[in-house]
């Protein structure tokens, strides 16, 4: 398992938005993991961040099917998207974003042109990297407990998820 990690975040082929879209097909219909580098660290400072190709490993995930939840990140909503969710509360100010809550958990969401600038963020500033994995679950712990990408919230007891935390906290308080 520890190998497979190690080649998902240090030799895998980084994509864009773009590309997931455009190679959609070649992304499994199977479990499996990915993790989401950017060009900036957002604030978070850069120690003790991973580091790949001056990118910065800020959030790992799994998905089952795994296709599918790549593209969720990649579609206009914040709603089924934590990462989404995280970089919104990060990038409000920055980008003017519009946040809004909705259902009975009031759950933290942006407003339809707020999702497109969201979009439009990620496509500039971020990549993916992803391999198919039966035992999903246990290696994305596996990953976060070893690098601590701040943007995963579970099981994640770094101090930037926990500032994260927070934030969504208050902007979920209004």
């Amino acid at each position: 398992m520890e190998r497979i990690g190690h080649e998902l975040i240090e030799q895998r082929p980084m994509l864009s938005l773009d590309e997931i879209k455009r190679r959609r097909a070649d992304i499994p219909m199977s479990p499996g993991v990915y993790a989401w580098f950017f060009d900036t660290a957002l604030g978070f400072g850069t120690e003790p961040l991973f580091r790949r190709e001056g990118r910065f490993l800020l959030y790992a995930g799994i998905g089952d099917p795994l296709r599918q939840r790549l593209l969720n990140h990649c579609r206009n909503s914040s709603g089924s998207s934590t990462m989404r969710r995280s970089l919104g509360v990060l990038l409000t100010t920055e980008l003017g974003l519009q946040a809004r809550r909705y259902g009975v958990r009031q759950k933290l969401a942006f407003e339809r042109a707020s999702e497109l600038l969201l979009t439009d963020w990620l496509a500039a500033h971020a990549r993916v990297v992803w391999v198919p994995f039966e035992q999903a679950g246990e290696l994305e712990r596996l990953l976060i407990s070893h690098y601590r990408p701040p943007l995963c919230l579970d099981g994640n007891a770094g101090e930037h998820a926990t500032y994260l935390k927070r934030l969504r906290a208050q902007s979920r308080a209004g």
